[in-house]
């Protein structure tokens, strides 16, 4: 499995080379670039044909979209406080229904909107202690969660409906 970061690196060429390599199966592509997306998913049906490699969607915010052009799911940092979503994006999109499926992405971004203001690594660890799993603070170089903005944040979350996203 290889990891792929979108940015300046061709990711369709760098995945051409390492098909090479017999084990391959498949990547982990985190980036906004659907079409480049999509270029990775038909190298894989090009390469292995009846069972293509998996290719997995790293960017959260765009779940729903990225299955529509080929992911086989996705692995982000938001699964961990609302792994319920995802799923369902997914039965979504299985199903057709691109209006479920939109209106669930919009709902979860909405909860990545609001802790990207309190400081996204920091904000996530105190949902998923509000969740019951005490996470601690991010590791350095991250920010801890400054817990005199916890009422503030938690009272956005219920606002945007954290409580039934979460139960999901």
């Amino acid at each position: 499995m290889s990891y792929i970061f979108g940015g300046p690196a061709d990711a369709s060429a760098l995945m051409r080379q390492l098909m090479g390599i017999p084990t391959i199966a498949g990547s982990k592509y985190t980036g906004p670039n659907m079409y480049e997306l999509r270029q990775i998913v038909e190298l894989g049906r090009a390469y292995r044909g009846a069972t293509p490699w998996t290719v997995f969607s790293g960017m959260d915010e765009e779940c729903y979209f990225a299955s529509l052009f080929g992911a086989s799911g996705n692995i982000g940092s938001t699964l961990n406080y609302i792994p319920g979503v995802y799923r369902e994006i997914h039965i979504a999109r299985a199903a057709g229904d691109a209006a479920r499926g939109t209106e669930l992405q919009l709902a979860a971004n909405e909860l990545t909107r609001i802790l990207f203001a309190y400081g996204f690594m920091g904000a996530m660890k105190h949902v998923i202690g509000m969740l019951g799993f005490d996470y601690g603070q991010p590791r350095l170089p991250g920010r801890p969660f400054a817990k005199e903005r916890a009422a503030a944040l938690e009272a956005e979350l219920r606002a945007a409906d954290f409580e039934r996203l979460a139960a999901l």
